[in-house]
């Protein structure tokens, strides 16, 4: 856990003893807590360090390190510099870091501690603050927000809801023949398939006949819940899952962003299911070329000046609105990224 406060020595080692007595034998997690006093070793902390789970933050403090490292300067000067000068007069520096926090790592659990009353806090905290804490907080229910925050992440809704219902005394009345394994347990010819196999695997036996699970079509259970999951880990705003593999979501991506008569540039060392899915979609193909490698005998990626060069095409011909997708293979099917 990484706290952002300027404390001084006592105060820090206060706090870390203090969030060490409150571990209890029936805890699911142990955690160590680190304490940064800057805006700036707080971003490095969160980029250099994987084991960071959860942030707890301050509303204000220090902008600048005290230290006198290369790294800093260099992760700092990486940082968009309208961005940088924003969160730095900024007037809520914890508010700012977090938010830079939560589009570096949007993985983490973040919590602000704020001394404002709860109806004049600011609305956008919602949208990347886990929960926000005031004064009258203590600090057990710091740490047992921590432990539910991670405990959250470790759940697996699909896979916990496939496991019990695999446990279920279900009776299978539908068109599938392995019956939760009961066609084959008793069988004199295929009953080594259940020794390697183990039970497990057919008695999670599903069909959109029989229920028990949710639906991909209209997710309402624990797929829906693992696709909320999965967009928070990916930084994405929604996950949708797909069971017929790459190949069928190369097709869905295909169809679900090109209308009949748009145009797609595409390297010709694309899969084939891109090219089902421009079929299925009406669209219009330009194919582009990827540069030879003579002494290898194979093909590399596309140049840019490739792309620029049609691109700069189709508006002499007035039809660059008509374009609609780039689509290059990385790596190529030779490896070349």
């Amino acid at each position: 856990m990484l706290i952002v406060d300027d404390l001084l020595i006592d105060a820090e080692n206060q706090l870390l003893n203090a969030m060490r007595t409150m571990r209890h034998r029936d805890d699911q997690f142990t955690y160590n807590t680190i304490v940064v006093p800057t805006f700036e070793d707080a971003i490095i902390a969160v980029l250099i360090n994987p084991n960071i789970q959860a942030c707890i933050l301050r509303p204000s403090f220090p902008m600048k390190s005290k230290r006198n490292s290369g790294l800093i300067t260099h992760v700092v000067a990486a940082i968009d510099e309208k961005l940088r000068k924003y969160v730095y007069n900024s007037k809520n520096q914890g508010s700012e870091l977090g938010r830079l926090i939560n589009y570096l790592r949007p993985e983490l659990d973040l919590y602000l501690i704020s001394d404002m009353a709860m109806e004049t806090g600011n609305q956008d905290d919602d949208d990347y603050f886990k929960r926000v804490f005031y004064s009258e907080n203590s600090n057990l229910d710091m740490h047992h927000s921590l432990l539910g925050g991670v405990a959250e992440r470790f759940d697996t809704p699909f896979f916990s809801a496939l496991k019990k219902y695999s446990r279920k005394p279900t009776g299978i009345f539908h068109a599938l023949p392995i019956s939760r394994a009961k066609s084959i347990e008793k069988s004199n010819w295929i009953g080594d398939m259940l020794d390697f196999y183990g039970a497990n695997i057919f008695l999670a036996e599903t069909s959109t006949t029989s229920g028990g699970l949710d639906s991909l079509l209209q997710p309402k259970g624990p797929l829906k819940k693992a696709q909320e999951y999965a967009s928070r880990a990916y930084g994405s705003r929604s996950s949708y899952f797909v069971t017929n593999g790459t190949s069928t979501a190369n097709k869905i991506v295909v169809q679900a962003l090109v209308q009949p008569g748009d145009i797609i540039l595409v390297d010709r060392d694309c899969h084939k299911s891109h090219h089902y899915g421009m079929v299925l979609s009406g669209a219009h193909v330009k194919y582009l070329d990827s540069y030879p490698i003579h002494d290898l005998s194979i093909y590399g990626g596309v140049p840019l000046k490739e792309i620029k060069r049609n691109l700069l095409k189709y508006k002499e011909m007035g039809q660059l609105d008509r374009v609609k997708m780039l689509l290059l293979t990385n790596c190529t099917f030779d490896g070349v990224v």
